[in-house]
């Protein structure tokens, strides 16, 4: 209790609060929107999820490798007979703080306050992959294991050499 008196503390001089607690946490630790927007009416607060609360993955945990794979990402990488292939690197947690980052700032220059925002990993990784989703889900198009190569890029390599 006496680390949560601190966090009160904080949040009454704090213009942004970001948290990613699993579901019904932050509730049960008494640090949800609606209790901190009481200590502070001009409050940022912003809520890093795996899942949207409507996902059937809404209450699992998610973890950048898993992300890889539920996105897709996993079937562009690799050779075409091989296993999925994830990244070294934890991208979509990259591109999920960023995210994070522009909706905590819009929220700091929103004139709408106290602010609230959710940003999703899962969301995260499909913004990335730009169209390789879409193809995916709108037209039944499933992404080709590229290795390194670039999607689009094939028929330009085949005609033009590149110095670096």
């Amino acid at each position: 209790m006496k680390m949560i008196k601190k966090l009160y503390n904080l949040a009454k001089e704090s213009n942004i609060v970001i948290e990613n607690y699993r579901p019904g946490v932050r509730e049960k630790l008494g640090v949800d929107p609606q209790t901190l927007f009481k200590l502070n009416s001009n409050l940022v607060y912003l809520s890093v999820k795996g899942f949207r609360s409507n996902s059937i993955y809404n209450d699992k945990p998610a973890y950048d490798m898993i992300i890889q794979a539920m996105s897709g990402l996993m079937l562009t990488t690799g050779r075409e007979n091989d296993p999925p292939v994830r990244i070294p690197f934890v991208l979509f947690d990259i591109i999920t703080g960023e995210m994070a980052a522009i909706y905590a700032l819009s929220g700091l220059y929103s004139n709408a306050k106290p602010y609230y925002a959710e940003v999703y990993l899962f969301d995260s990784a499909l913004f990335a992959m730009s169209y390789i989703p879409m193809m995916y889900l709108i037209a039944n198009q499933k992404p080709k294991r590229l290795g390194s190569a670039h999607p689009s890029m094939d028929e330009v390599k085949k005609k033009f050499i590149n110095k670096a």
